[in-house]
């Protein structure tokens, strides 16, 4: 029986029905949605001349998410991740949460959705801002994904594990059995957290990686 999942309401204002709204909506929906199934409304700011993404929080402060400075219109011309929590009543609540920007000590980390999400469920849970289940249960998965001749992802298969660790233990097993097994590696990501790399052996290509397993069907190497 599939699981329903509820997600928070869209902001109460005008500018859900303007068309550019909704195409930065959508466009950033791989880190809205997640937000919104965590139960916060989820919006665009500007500030600063820049896009923002704002997911109010329970106790009336609310998430900051960026890049190296505002959100660009397209997501994959993101870099990294910037965010912190702020509340407009109470300016000494100003935290930075993680920040895998150029400057920031996430950086290896880049554009990906697993450890941004860790970061923010672990620092939610340590203020007592969300679910305990949601951050102190993160099942993880190391994924292998063949891919067919012109790049079209076949099913993926998920090994879960409940730590991360254990993830990417696993898959310096099974990185180093593929150069056994005759592939050649073509691309990894710089990320030692959360590992992923692709790999060709002829006409055949496969992804292998730790990602959080809400983000697991994610075809996209760069954003799981």
């Amino acid at each position: 029986m599939e699981t329903t999942v509820r997600l928070a309401p869209l902001p109460d204002h005008r500018r859900v029905t303007d068309p550019d709204w909704t195409r930065l909506f959508e466009n950033y929906g791989h880190i809205i949605r997640p937000l919104r199934e965590r139960g916060f409304v989820t919006d665009f700011e500007l500030g600063g001349g820049a896009y923002y993404i704002h997911a109010d929080l329970p106790d009336g402060s609310h998430l900051a998410i960026a890049s190296d400075e505002g959100l660009p219109s397209n997501p994959h011309d993101v870099k990294g991740w910037h965010v912190c929590r702020h509340h407009d009543d109470n300016p000494t609540i100003s935290d930075l949460i993680y920040d895998s920007t150029m400057a920031g000590s996430d950086l290896l980390n880049r554009q990906l959705r697993s450890p941004l999400f860790a970061a923010i469920d672990a620092y939610l849970l340590r203020r007592g801002l969300t679910e305990p289940w949601r951050a102190t249960f993160q099942p993880v998965a190391l994924k292998t994904q063949h891919l067919t001749a012109d790049g079209t992802p076949r099913t993926p298969v998920l090994r879960p594990y409940v730590e991360r660790q254990y993830a990417a233990g696993s898959y310096e097993v099974d990185h180093q059995g593929l150069y056994e097994d005759g592939w050649h590696r073509i691309y990894a990501h710089p990320s030692r957290d959360w590992p992923r790399s692709l790999w060709m052996r002829g006409d055949a290509m496969l992804h292998l990686g730790v990602t959080a397993t809400e983000f697991a069907t994610s075809t996209d190497i760069d954003r799981g």
